[in-house]
């Protein structure tokens, strides 16, 4: 019996053991990572990649868990891929184009992100399918060089809140049948490429929308107002850059939620007084652009309404009228940064009164009719002279852009607050030229040229350590160049052409050496290298100036010491005098003399006692 018992407690626990093995084995298979079909599917698209002379992210193909390759992401409790952030597996130097088969990614069931932005990914859009990839919430495509349209396929994929197809080469009508079932859809960016046709109506379907980028396309016609006035959750709307007419829909108003409107380079007419008089409901806006339309009369006073506004972009309009503070249309703008009205035609002077745009770091004024003196207080904006990098564009007339290092520069905005630049050029400005601006230590290019300026150049340039482009060309400056710009040792552009400049150039060494005739040209009294005039004492004013200037020195400090000891030699008379002849100096004088005194033996006293000390040491 005995025996009977171990067996069947032996036999019980063998079948325990057998059940743990079988547990263990199966979480062991369980453990080896994503499944097989995955992993067949990256392996698949490694062969693609090196199939066209690229190289596949190095962990590819070590091992049989894919989750512990690089690029790939699974879920913690499937262990199936649930990320494939592909962006950028092809450098931009191989510019071989990579025809993909997107049916490798039907493989992958619980797949919710796929980024395959910047891979020069070449073919129709409209047959790709990945449709069976239900369970995907962002999808990035964008940077490619995919064609054709947007493919119906697309509205199955309910789950989707990212879609980015920006940046290709996509064509044909946009569609909103297409997209308009992806109800959770937050992100659309369909920009830079050449989809044509309006703007569909059933774009106001899309209720989750926050981000809708459809600039830099062929789109045309009016903005309606059922287009995205029922968008209200929408905080950044970009239409710039296509073919959009009309005046700007009332229904905007409704978009109560909007921090950024780009509305640039299209065709949009109408006033700002009128139409988009509506604007000023957009509490929230932060970024306004409308630049590059065809918007009339003046600049409206419900501006001021727009307290948040931190960059208004006007410039490129018809609008007209002056910036007088009375119309107190602008000034109310305690946080704008930047402030574009150029390429209008504004008349009259820049009002002083701009520098309470306490915030405001670039102001750009270029293209209207101003006239008048420059006027210091109108740079007196505190992030100009605390060195924020900033351009003020001025010009009027013509478009010269500012000169860095010897090549035409165009100014981006996202560049505007890196750098540290004024350009006043191409106006009817007059007067000298403020000695303040040498105050502007951060200045790295300074254009002052095709004005009217008159008077001297200032010393004051010389502090501008940090200046590489100075272009005080084509006015009616005179006297000569300061010696002291010689400590410029970072100028790499200097032109004082065109001017009454008499005198010698500066020495022709160092930085100066690498300047030519077409730096001080258009000057009939100015001489030396690099001009044909040779340089001689008798035409150089500045060895005059600086010898009249040692002269002066020399004359000023003897009579600053003659007017010196004449003044110690009055004084110490006249003090003795006063303690000698009268009777109140007489009454001190017996004070002082007693003091003497009593304080002679104590002196003799001390004196006595160190000399004491001292023998006693040795």
């Amino acid at each position: 019996m005995r025996n009977c018992y171990y067996f069947v407690t032996y036999s019980r626990l063998a079948i325990l053991l057998w059940i743990s093995l079988i547990v263990v084995l199966c979480n062991c298979s369980s453990s080896f990572g994503c499944p097989s079909e995955e992993y067949e599917a990256l392996l698949e698209l490694r062969s693609s990649l090196l199939h066209n002379d690229y190289t596949s992210p190095p962990t590819w193909g070590r091992g049989r868990d894919c989750c512990l390759w690089k690029r790939v992401i699974c879920s913690n409790s499937t262990k199936q891929v649930s990320k494939l952030m592909l962006s950028r597996l092809v450098e931009y130097d191989q510019f071989k184009p990579w025809r993909l088969d997107f049916n490798i990614f039907s493989s992958f069931h619980e797949l919710r992100q796929l980024n395959l932005s910047s891979n020069q990914i070449v073919g129709p859009l409209s047959q790709i399918d990945i449709s069976g990839v239900r369970k995907l919430e962002i999808l990035d495509l964008s940077d490619n060089m995919l064609t054709g349209t947007i493919p119906l396929s697309l509205k199955n994929l309910s789950s989707l809140n990212v879609l980015n197809l920006g940046h290709n080469q996509l064509n044909g009508t946009l569609n909103g049948e297409d997209i308009s079932g992806l109800r959770k859809l937050e992100i659309l960016d369909l920009s830079d490429n050449m989809l044509t046709g309006t703007i569909p109506l059933s774009l106001k379907n899309l209720s989750s929308l926050n981000i809708l980028n459809l600039g830099d396309n062929w789109l045309n016609g009016t903005l309606n107002k059922e287009d995205i006035s029922r968008l209200r959750k929408l905080e950044i709307i970009d239409l710039s850059y296509n073919i959009l007419t009309g005046t700007i829909p009332l229904s905007l108003k409704n978009l109560s939620s909007l921090n950024v409107l780009n509305l640039e380079f299209n065709m949009l007419n109408g006033t700002l007084n009128g139409e988009g008089s509506n604007l000023q409901r957009l509490r929230k806006l932060k970024i306004l652009d409308l630049s590059y339309n065809r918007l009339t009369q003046t600049i409206p006073l419900f501006f001021k309404k727009l307290s948040s506004l931190k960059a208004l972009y006007l410039h490129g309009n018809y609008l007209n009228g002056t910036l007088d503070v009375r119309d107190n249309n602008i000034l109310g703008f305690q946080k704008l940064k930047i402030l574009d009205l150029s390429d209008n035609m504004l008349t009259r002077t820049i009002p002083i009164s701009f520098k309470n745009l306490s915030s405001l770091s670039a102001l750009y004024l270029g293209g209207n009719m101003l006239n008048g003196t420059l006027h210091v207080q109108v740079l007196g904006f505190p992030d100009i002279f605390y060195g924020m990098g900033v351009v003020v564009y001025l010009y009027a007339i013509i478009l010269v852009d500012l000169i860095t290092k010897g090549n035409l520069y165009a100014y981006a905005t996202d560049h505007l607050l890196q750098m540290s630049a004024m350009d006043l050029s191409v106006n009817k400005l007059t007067g000298n030229i403020p000695p303040e601006i040498g105050n502007l230590h951060e200045l790295v290019q300074l254009n002052l040229s095709h004005n009217q300026l008159t008077g001297p150049i200032p010393e004051t340039f010389s502090k501008l350590n940090q200046i590489e482009s100075l272009d005080i060309s084509h006015n009616q400056l005179s006297g000569v160049i300061p010696w002291q710009l010689a400590q410029l040792h970072f100028l790499e552009v200097f032109l004082v052409a065109y001017n009454n400049l008499s005198g010698c150039t500066l020495d022709f060494k160092g930085q100066f050496a690498t300047f030519d005739v077409s730096s001080y040209e258009g000057n009939i009294g100015l001489h030396g290298p690099p001009l044909e005039q040779t340089c001689t004492p008798d035409s150089n004013p500045t060895v005059e100036v600086e010898e009249n200037q040692d002269n002066s020195n020399v004359e000023d400090d003897i009579i600053f010491f003659a007017i010196l000891a004449a003044s110690f030699v009055t004084g110490f008379w006249g003090c003795i005098a006063f303690l000698l002849c009268h009777h109140t100096g007489q009454h001190i004088h017996s004070i002082l003399d007693d003091f003497v005194d009593s304080l002679t033996p104590r002196i003799l006293m001390a004196a006595h006692k160190q000399t004491c000390v001292q023998r006693n040491r040795k």
